[in-house]
């Protein structure tokens, strides 16, 4: 399954070098996920976050 998502992105440019970061937030529902229960595990979060730091070098 596919679903568009808002990504929060930074970076920084120079000549050579692009770096920066990006983030987004969502749920288990929002892709019609059941949260995971596990006996010894209290509880799990139903917000999901990733984040992506990149290095872009330019080849030319």
């Amino acid at each position: 399954m596919t679903l568009p998502t808002k990504w929060i992105v930074s970076a920084d440019f120079t000549d050579s070098v692009t770096t920066g970061n990006a983030s987004t937030k969502f749920t288990f529902s929002d892709f019609g996920l059941t949260q995971p229960r596990v006996p010894i595990v209290l509880s799990i979060a139903d917000t999901i976050g990733l984040e992506y730091e990149f290095k872009l070098r330019n080849m030319r």
